[in-house]
């Protein structure tokens, strides 16, 4: 497994490198240290905020940079190396459009920090996730600068489909003429290899 020329491993969080409850296996902490024994850069990319993913890489004794928010924070040795904050109209945008609604719960991630308007039920069971509770803040009134928001609905209402559906760019079609058809439309992959060369420029 070691010996490709591969220079790093980057692994993802929740269903990879965390078992269902959130717990490392010890074939994973040992996999880590041995790759980490051998010269080879482990670091750690997840949709988790700083703050828990911080947490894990204290737990693995990794030394290397890592990113959270899916990749908008590079961050060091509890530091914030650098941002990629979302635009300042699409927040405004969301906001406006769920800040209100008691069906979701917002929670809006700002640097090393995570505010909610009020703690739910919903909120709660992400602080249990995450392994801290996040700030309040009614009506987000001081407005930091956002590098993710998380909408949480209740699984079994249907309202995570919609609000994906209305948040998603119209997709466009090409016109086809009679006798063509249409191949399937893939979503875009995530820029994970934009991220890793980012974590390559800050161990060199």
């Amino acid at each position: 497994m070691t010996s490709g020329p591969f220079r790093g491993v980057a692994f993802d969080l929740d269903g990879t490198l965390l078992r269902s409850d959130h717990s490392i296996s010890q074939e994973m902490r040992s996999m880590c240290a041995t790759l980490a024994g051998q010269g080879i850069l482990v670091t750690l990319i997840s949709s988790r905020p700083p703050r828990s993913v911080e947490r894990i890489v204290r737990d693995l004794g990794l030394e290397s940079p890592w990113a959270a928010l899916n990749g908008a924070i590079l961050c060091a040795s509890g530091a914030v190396l650098d941002r990629s904050p979302l635009p300042e109209e699409a927040v405004e945008h969301i906001l406006a459009r769920h800040g209100r609604d008691g069906r979701v719960s917002v929670n809006l991630y700002a640097g090393l920090d995570r505010i909610v308007q009020a703690i739910d039920r919903r909120v709660g069971v992400e602080a249990e996730i995450v392994g801290f509770s996040p700030t309040v803040e009614a009506g987000f009134a001081g407005r930091p600068v956002a590098d993710k928001i998380l909408l949480i609905t209740d699984a079994r209402s249907g309202d995570g489909a919609r609000i994906a559906e209305a948040l998603a760019p119209p997709r466009r079609r090409p016109r086809l003429r009679r006798h063509e058809t249409a191949a399937p439309m893939r979503p875009r992959r995530r820029r994970r290899s934009e991220v890793l060369r980012r974590i390559r420029l800050l161990v060199r």
